[in-house]
């Protein structure tokens, strides 16, 4: 199966003392099924160097409608046309406005590339695959 990627650039602004917007780029990767990646542009980080952050894509998606998550990736909806996503690291807590809208958007693209009844068979002939190469060269 050959690999296929999307990727949205999502406006967002960061939830501080002084808001500015900006836009973070959605990446999935159907090599990576069961996961997506938000990159934060450098100037949106503190320390000046573009960050990446990979997680569940059913957490993005129950997010959209509900709250959910626990320990470092935590989302939920802002009314209509926002999603709060909560980012935790070890120099701090950020909260992101992103775009409900974009959101959803972005996850129906990632649905129509890969279903989610084809993440486990993706998944588990992935993990095949570098089971074999892992036993073949011992």
């Amino acid at each position: 199966m050959a690999t296929v990627t999307t990727q949205h650039a999502v406006p967002a602004q960061m939830i501080a003392d002084e808001t500015r917007p900006f836009l973070v780029g959605l990446h999935y990767d159907t090599a990576d099924p069961l996961a997506v990646r938000v990159v934060f542009p450098a100037e949106a980080a503190l320390d000046g160097v573009e960050t990446s952050w990979f997680f569940a894509r059913e957490l993005l998606a129950a997010g959209v409608d509900r709250p959910t998550g626990t320990g470092a990736v935590r989302l939920w909806p802002r009314g209509e046309g926002t999603v709060f996503l909560e980012l935790q690291a070890p120099e701090g807590v950020a909260v992101v406005d992103l775009s409900a809208v974009a959101v959803r958007e972005f996850l129906r693209e990632t649905y129509a590339l890969l279903p989610t009844e084809a993440e486990a068979a993706t998944s588990e002939v992935g993990i095949e695959r570098e089971l074999a190469e892992l036993l073949h060269r011992s």
